[in-house]
């Protein structure tokens, strides 16, 4: 016996959602009996379902992948505050998207939930170069915090912005996209870069700044040639 259901477009959760409501329906209230094996399909319910398990797949590769991000930045710069100083401007724009994504109503499917695990593969660059950079810096002599950070963006600023720029106009082209996911892709990660970058050159100074008037001694002077 087959059964034709015909549907309008709707997310990919309802459609779940719909087809499991079908199936109690078919053996619970139709054939209660258990005389027969309902089988769904159909390229609405097969889409759907490849879309779930993209999703569930996908927030575990993005809590691996940050793991294996941060502890790698912890043991190349062998510095906790550095490593923790790090994270901060990387998961904050995810954080921030994830948050507009909840008010502008847009569910996570196969386009906007690959958005947290290339955008810290992406922002994480640009934070490093600025931490080694200002890193270099303080080793000078009579460097301080300050002066370190000026010398760290001026010298690392305008590389950080340029490749932003040209990952977010990269990323733009998507959003011409007819299909919802891409575009949502595409229109999302080109945010979410554009905030890496600001809370790069913008709140990990402000931060560092911050933590050195707190605590004067907490970015000392490493061994090094001195400038």
């Amino acid at each position: 016996m087959l059964f034709i259901l015909s549907i309008t477009y709707i997310i990919n959760r309802e459609i779940v959602a719909l087809y499991e409501f079908c199936n109690w329906l078919l053996i619970k209230e139709i054939f209660p009996d258990n005389s027969v094996k309902v089988t769904m399909t159909g390229f609405s319910y097969i889409f759907s379902m490849i879309d779930k398990y993209i999703v569930e797949s996908q927030i575990g590769s993005f809590s691996l992948a940050f793991l294996l991000v941060f502890g790698i930045l912890f043991l190349v710069m062998w510095s906790v505050r550095y490593g923790l100083l790090s994270i901060t401007p990387n998961v904050l724009p995810i954080l921030l998207i994830i948050g507009i994504m909840g008010w502008a109503g847009i569910t996570l499917n196969v386009g906007s939930v690959m958005i947290a695990s290339i955008a810290l593969g992406i922002a994480v660059d640009d934070s490093t170069h600025l931490i080694v950079r200002f890193r270099r810096e303080l080793r000078s002599r009579h460097a301080t915090v300050h002066s370190a950070l000026r010398r760290a963006i001026i010298h690392t600023g305008r590389a950080m912005v340029f490749t932003s720029v040209i990952c977010i106009c990269g990323f733009a082209i998507v959003v011409m996209s007819n299909f919802q996911p891409s575009r949502d892709f595409g229109i999302l990660l080109s945010l979410t870069l554009f905030v890496a970058v600001v809370t790069d050159l913008v709140l990990m100074p402000s931060c560092m700044i911050a933590l050195s008037r707190k605590w004067p001694d907490i970015f000392p002077k490493e061994k090094g040639v001195h400038s």
